[in-house]
């Protein structure tokens, strides 16, 4: 084939021969499979998709180059490069090396593919880089240059950014890198007019096998810039780590994630240019597209939960990481709420509650709730935790009827923004609604939006979420209770909620409590005398009436009784 495409129609063709003469074709849609009984070599400028090396005599590669856009797969034998080896990366796809029994030698060339301006967490799959060997494809800034500097490493024990010195540093492990078009070398980018897109390239010897990793714990960071939510837990900041994929193939973080010792947050996380934003991902659920799957020569962030944690945590990537199918394969469907944040129309951030297996609590968990980094310049919304945690994703156990989950903002004083339910499949029974505690008004966010203007003195905690069943723990005055019968009665007076505990069927003293729709005690009294009225009154909050259970309870045999009421 001296030129032209060959599809192979998703089949693998198998060559037991050699490959010679002036090939300038693209073998696409398929696998060819290099299966001879003695040594093969390929001959001729070629791209494929898809070749699996499967001869343990092994396949060499003359000086004409081979371009890959698919998945080089190491079956059995030795691949010799004679440096010759390109995987190619597009705008919609990227080249990768499955491991197996095979072997390779030589150099590789890795390509990774930039589109949107900003900065880029990078690293490389090919061992001994520097920072000189992406100077051929961009231009970097070092540390002393007066137009600022665009490389930086993170020292995850201090906590700090540190800036690139000179283009001999070490490219290894998590990078934050900007590019622009003003950092693109003249003539350079995919369109060789020295502006984005551009295709970052290093040759060298792809990485394999185990690969060490160090996290460190940092409790009070260094770096000043570090961007905290108002009022948040000094935990949101320590124990970040920037690390990389640092093989030629995909990354799974759900083995990775099983593989790291000590505790860690559920999530990677990586700063998106393009949205200006973090996008996160657990292995099952995540954000701005993201899935299981960390793709070469990327950088993630990764946070160690250990706060106690007073030396480095280090462990090793296997192969057993790595994977090249298709990341869409990882995803599951999940019952999540997604709200969004919005200024003049333009949507500023996100935030997710989700319902899952797992026996998750209220409280941080770092197997489900996803920490919320800021994103800068934006207005900003997450859900807190119980013990106070920002958290971009909070996962609440399935077994919940629902629950009040509290919600903060940031943004600029005095600036209107508007909340909208984005996305929902919680059950079909569940209310959601949002409550404003700085106005006390209650809104259906199924049948429309919210708009608010914002108060930085009270936007730590401005909402409430009520995302509960319609049917959970309420019970219509006159339905029963314990006894089958009503117990007790109850009026509102006022501001008086009047308790009349004279009936026959109680006992000498008794436990008052009152709890709102999600379930959510908000007052309690023990040792009432039932001989008689009990009056009392809670503030609720609200400019309007709502609905409140209160339960009468026996404190020697646990026996309930309930009425409902407005309030």
């Amino acid at each position: 084939m001296n030129e032209g495409v060959l599809d192979l129609g998703g089949n693998t063709l198998t060559i037991t021969g050699d490959i010679i003469g002036s090939v300038s074709g693209f073998l696409r849609n398929g696998t060819v499979q290099f299966a001879g009984s003695s040594a093969q070599t390929i001959t001729g400028t070629t791209s494929w998709d898809d070749i699996q090396i499967n001869n343990a005599n092994g396949v060499t590669i003359e000086n004409d180059t081979q371009s890959v856009y698919g998945v080089v797969t190491l079956t059995d034998g030795a691949l010799s490069t004679n440096d010759a080896l390109k995987l190619r990366a597009t705008d919609t796809s990227y080249a990768q090396i499955e491991p197996g029994s095979g072997s390779l030698s030589g150099n590789v060339t890795y390509e990774m593919y930039i589109s949107q301006a900003g900065w880029h967490n990078i690293a490389s799959p090919i061992a001994s880089m520097t920072l000189a060997d992406l100077e051929d494809d961009i231009i970097i800034n070092y540390d002393g240059n007066a137009a600022g500097v665009s490389a930086y490493y993170w020292n995850a024990g201090s906590g700090d950014f540190v800036a690139a010195t000179a283009n001999t540093d070490n490219f290894t492990g998590g990078w934050n890198v900007f590019i622009n078009n003003n950092f693109i070398a003249s003539g350079k980018g995919v369109n060789n007019d020295g502006n984005l897109p551009v295709i970052l390239d290093l040759t060298g010897v792809p990485n394999d096998g185990s690969q060490n990793i160090t996290l460190d714990y940092a409790a009070i960071p260094a770096w000043s810039g570090f961007s905290t939510s108002q009022g948040g837990a000094a935990t949101d900041t320590a124990g970040w780590n920037l690390i990389a994929n640092p093989y030629p193939s995909n990354l799974d973080w759900n083995q990775v994630n099983k593989d790291i010792p000590g505790t860690i947050n559920g999530y990677y996380y990586i700063w998106d240019p393009g949205a200006g934003s973090y996008v996160y991902h657990n292995g099952s659920t995540g954000s701005g597209g993201r899935t299981a799957t960390i793709a070469p020569m990327q950088a993630v962030w990764v946070k160690l939960d250990e706060s106690d944690a007073t030396s480095s945590t280090a462990f090793d990537f296997a192969n057993a990481d790595r994977t090249v199918s298709n990341p869409a394969a990882h995803l599951k469907i999940f019952e999540q709420i997604e709200l969004g944040l919005s200024e003049a129309s333009e949507l500023s951030d996100v935030t997710y509650a989700v319902r899952d297996q797992g026996g998750y609590s209220l409280d941080y968990d770092s197997r489900g709730d996803a920490i919320k980094q800021l994103n800068p310049g934006k207005a900003n919304i997450y859900f807190f935790t119980n013990d106070s945690l920002p958290v971009a994703i909070n996962t609440i156990d399935q077994s919940y009827s629902g629950d009040s989950l509290m919600i903060g903002v940031q943004g600029e004083n005095g600036v209107v923004y508007e909340v909208d339910l984005r996305q929902n499949s919680f059950p079909q029974d569940f209310k959601v609604e949002l409550f404003d505690r700085k106005t006390g008004t209650i809104t259906d966010l199924k049948s429309s939006s919210y708009t608010f203007t914002n108060d930085t003195a009270f936007s730590e905690h401005r909402f409430n979420l009520y995302a509960v069943s319609k049917t959970v723990g309420i019970e219509e005055p006159g339905d029963g209770g314990a006894g089958g019968q009503t117990a007790f009665g109850v009026v509102t007076r006022g501001e008086s909620i009047i308790v009349d505990l004279s009936s026959s069927q109680l006992p000498p003293e008794v436990d008052i409590d009152v709890v709102d729709i999600s379930g959510r005690i908000i007052y309690e009294k023990s040792g009432i005398d039932s001989n008689g009225e009990f009056e009392f009154s809670f503030d609720t909050g609200l400019n309007q009436a709502y609905i409140y259970v209160v339960r009468v309870k026996n404190p020697e045999t646990g026996e309930m009784w309930t009425e409902k009421i407005f309030y």
